[in-house]
C-alpha cells in the first residue's frame, strides 16, 4: 500500500477512535462495549462507502461532510437511526413512470415527508441532499442508486446484547391470538384444495427418494450442542409417525434411523429471537431431532417433485433463485408485473388453511405427523401453536411456497375468467410472489381471505419503476442491490472461532471490489491482514478468498508442489479456511465420549470406542453416497463423515497456486 494511502487510512482510524469516545444509546440507554465498537465501526464503513460514491457519482458530499454525518449519526440513538432508514427507503422507492418524475419534486418536500415523524431527518441526509435533487430532476438508474446504496448500507446491521424479548414474546402470542381468531371462506379454500390435489397427485411418498437427515442448525433438545452423535442419540419415535410410514410410505419409520434412541418424542419446539437487523428480529423454532430428521425426508421429495413436475416447475424453482430475479428486473422495466411483499408471511400460514388445503393429498398425513403442537418461549412459557410450523422446521419453506402459489393460481385463474384472455406468468419462492400487474388487486384481496397480511410500504406494482424480490433490487430494468454490512459483522480483531466472521468481511471486501468502493475494500483487507495471524488468500476471482487483479500471495507461507510442477502451478499455499470443529467431549447413550485427534476416532472414557458413534458414522456415510450412480468414483468423490459439533473455526489448509 503507498504512503498516500496508508496516511488516508490513518485518517480514519483516527475518525473511529472519535467515534468511540461518543456514547452511543438504544432508547436512551447505552450500548454494551461490543455493540457499542460495532456500531461505531459500523458508521465509519459507512462513511468510507459515501467517500467512495463521492469519487463516482455526483452530489455525495465531500470527506469533511462525511465525517461530520458519521459523527452525528453516532450522537443519534441508535433506535432512531434503526427506524429512520427503512423509513427513508420506502419514501425514496416510491416514484411514478406516468410523469416520468419521482413522487417528491425536490429534496425539500422528500425531507418534509420524513421530518414529522424523524426531526433529524436534515443532518441524516445531509451527505447525499444534492443528489437527492439531482434524482429529482433526472430519475434514472444512475441517479438513483447512490442515494439508494447510501440508506441501504446499514440496514443489517445486528446488534447481540439488546433484549427485547418481552416485547417480542408478547407480538408472538398476539399473532397466534389473531390466527385463532381468522375465519376462512370456505367456497375459495375448497378450490384451492381442488388445485393442490390436482398438483400433487403424482406425489408418491413412499418413492426411494425420501432420504431423511439432520440439519445444520440447533434443536429443541440442546441449547448449543449441534453434534450428529447428539441429534442420533435422541431420536425415536411414536404412535402417530409409526402408523403413518407404516401406512403411508410402505415401511417402518424406525428403517431410516442407525438406532433407536431412549428419549421419547417430543412435539415442542423452542423459539429463538435472532437479530434481523438494528431494529427487527426474526423467529426460529428450534424443533425437536425426531421431527426435523423425517421432515428434511419430506422435503426433498418434494424438492424432487416440483422440480421434475411440468406445470409447477415453470412457478416455482426451489433450487435456482435466478429467474425470480430476471422476472424482478424485467417487471422494473415493463412493469406488466407485481412483486409481492407479506408481513410475518411464515407466522401467518395457519394450521386450519393447511389442513383443509392439503387434504386428500399424499403429503397430509406426514404434515400432521410431523408438525410441533406447541412451543417454549425464552421465558420458559408454553404456547399451543395455531400456526402450521415457523421458520426453524423443514417444512416451513416449501409448504409456504405451495400455498402462496396457489392463491396466485386461483388469482391468475379468475382474471382470465373476467377478461377472457389466458392470463399466467407468475413466479412463487417462499413469500416471494410476482404477479402480472392487472392481478394485484385480486391476490391482495385472495391473501387478506386467507389470513395473510400484505407489506404495502414493501409491494411494488403499476407505474412505479421499483421492484424486488429474491435479493434483486430493480430499478427501471437496472439491478441496483446495494451492498449492505453483513448480519454477522462484529467489530474487533478475529480469532479462530470467527469463522462467520472472518469470511463476511471476505465477502465485504469483494463486493467493495466489484463496485469499485476502493477506500472501503483497502479498510476490510487492511483489517483482514495487519494485526492477524488468519491470512486470507489473494485469487483472481472470489473462489479462493480475496479479489486482487495481481494475486501474488506473498505473504502467505508456501512450498514447493513436485507433485504439481508446471510452469503455472508450482507452489501450494497454505491459508486459513473454515472447518468443522470436534467437541473435547460428546455425552453419547453409553456414557461421555471424547475425540481423539491421533487415533482420529471417539474414544469412552474408559477407551473402549462406543458402538453408537460408529453405527451413526456409517449410517450417514450411506446417506451421503446414496445418490451416486455406478461403482466407479473418481478418488476426489471422498466422503467424509464428522458426528462431532458443527460449530466452525478457523484452520490451516494446503492449496494449490489459484494463479
Amino acid at each position: 500500500m503507498s504512503l498516500t494511502k496508508g496516511r488516508e487510512l490513518d485518517s480514519w482510524q483516527v475518525v473511529l477512535a472519535r467515534l468511540r469516545r461518543t456514547e452511543t444509546t438504544w432508547r436512551g440507554n447505552p450500548l454494551s462495549k461490543v455493540d457499542h465498537e460495532t456500531y461505531t465501526e459500523a458508521i465509519l464503513l459507512c462513511a468510507l462507502v459515501l467517500n467512495d460514491l463521492s469519487n463516482q457519482y455526483e452530489g455525495c458530499g465531500t470527506k469533511r461532510s462525511h465525517v461530520l454525518w458519521a459523527h452525528n449519526c453516532a450522537h443519534t440513538d441508535v433506535a432512531e437511526l434503526a427506524s429512520f432508514l427503512p423509513d427513508a427507503i420506502v419514501a425514496f422507492r416510491l416514484c411514478s413512470a406516468d410523469t416520468g418524475l419521482p413522487q417528491y419534486a425536490s429534496y425539500e418536500t422528500f425531507k418534509q415527508s420524513l421530518c414529522k415523524k424523524h426531526p433529524r431527518v436534515g443532518i441524516l441526509l445531509a451527505p447525499v441532499a444534492e443528489a437527492i435533487q439531482l434524482f429529482a430532476s433526472d430519475p434514472t438508474p444512475a441517479r438513483f442508486y447512490p442515494v439508494y446504496q447510501f440508506l441501504s448500507f446499514l440496514t443489517h446491521l445486528s446488534l447481540r446484547d439488546i433484549n427485547m424479548s418481552k416485547e417480542l414474546e408478547v407480538e408472538y402470542k398476539k399473532n397466534e391470538d389473531l390466527i385463532r381468531q381468522h375465519h376462512l371462506p370456505g367456497w375459495f379454500i375448497d378450490q384451492m384444495n381442488h388445485i393442490m390435489v390436482d398438483w400433487l397427485k403424482d406425489l408418491d411418498m413412499k418413492s426411494v427418494d425420501f432420504i431423511p437427515k439432520h440439519g445444520p442448525g440447533a434443536v429443541a433438545e440442546f441449547d448449543k450442542d449441534k453434534s450428529l452423535y447428539s441429534k442420533y442419540s435422541v431420536l425415536s419415535t411414536d404412535a402417530l409417525i409409526d402408523y403413518v410410514f407404516l401406512k403411508h410410505a410402505g415401511t417402518h419409520a424406525q428403517t431410516f434411523v442407525p438406532f433407536r434412541g431412549v428419549v421419547p418424542t417430543t412435539r415442542r419446539s423452542k423459539i429463538v429471537f435472532v437479530p434481523k437487523s438494528m431494529k427487527t428480529f426474526r423467529v426460529i423454532s428450534k424443533e425437536p431431532a425426531t421431527l426435523m430428521y423425517y421432515q428434511q425426508g419430506v422435503w426433498s421429495i418434494i424438492r424432487k417433485y416440483v422440480r421434475q413436475h411440468p406445470y409447477l416447475k415453470d412457478r416455482i424453482d426451489f433450487n435456482d433463485q435466478d429467474c425470480q430475479r430476471d422476472y424482478a428486473l424485467e417487471a422494473s422495466r415493463t412493469r406488466e408485473h407485481a412483486t409481492v411483499d407479506l408481513s410475518a408471511a411464515s407466522d401467518s400460514v395457519s394450521w386450519d388453511l393447511v389442513k383443509r388445503v392439503f387434504r386428500g393429498t399424499t403429503l397430509y398425513p406426514f404434515l400432521t405427523a410431523l408438525r410441533s403442537t406447541s412451543t417454549e418461549l425464552p421465558s420458559g412459557e408454553i404456547v399451543s401453536m395455531a400456526k402450521f410450523a415457523p421458520m426453524g422446521s423443514a417444512l416451513c419453506f416449501p409448504i409456504e411456497s405451495l400455498i402462496f402459489a396457489c392463491i396466485s393460481e386461483c388469482t391468475v385463474r379468475y382474471c382470465s375468467a373476467v377478461t377472457g384472455n389466458s392470463v399466467t406468468g407468475y413466479r412463487v419462492y417462499g413469500d416471494d410472489i410476482i404477479i402480472p400487474d392487472h392481478c394485484l388487486y385480486d391476490l391482495r384481496v385472495n391473501l387478506q381471505w386467507c389470513g395473510f397480511r400484505i407489506n404495502e410500504s414493501k409491494t411494488y406494482g403499476g407505474t412505479n419503476r421499483f421492484r424486488e424480490s429474491c435479493g434483486c433490487d430493480a430499478y427501471d430494468g437496472v439491478d441496483v442491490s446495494p451492498v449492505r454490512i453483513s448480519r454477522n459483522f462484529v467489530a474487533g480483531r478475529i480469532h479462530v472461532l470467527s469463522s462467520n466472521i472472518f469470511q463476511s468481511t471476505i465477502d465485504l471486501a469483494n463486493h467493495a471490489y466489484s463496485r469499485k468502493y476502493l477506500l472501503l475494500r483497502r479498510y476490510l483487507v487492511d483489517k483482514l491482514i495487519n494485526g492477524n495471524n488468519y491470512l486470507p488468500l489473494f485469487s483472481e476471482d472470489d473462489s479462493h478468498g480475496l479479489i486482487s487483479p495481481m494475486p501474488d500471495n506473498y505473504r502467505a507461507e508456501r512450498i514447493w508442489s513436485s507433485e504439481l510442477r508446471s510452469s503455472t502451478r508450482d507452489y501450494d499455499y497454505q491459508v486459513w479456511y473454515i472447518k468443522v470443529a470436534y467437541p473435547r467431549s460428546v455425552q453419547g447413550l453409553l456414557g461421555p465420549v471424547h475425540y481423539d485427534r491421533h487415533r482420529k476416532m471417539f474414544i469412552e472414557s474408559s477407551s473402549t470406542v462406543p458402538a453408537h458413534a460408529d453405527y451413526v458414522r456409517y449410517f450417514e456415510w450411506l446417506r451421503l453416497t446414496s445418490d451416486r450412480d455406478g461403482d466407479l468414483f473418481d478418488p476426489t468423490h471422498r466422503v467424509e463423515v464428522s458426528v462431532g459439533s458443527a460449530g466452525d473455526t478457523l484452520s490451516r489448509q494446503w492449496i494449490g497456486d489459484p494463479l
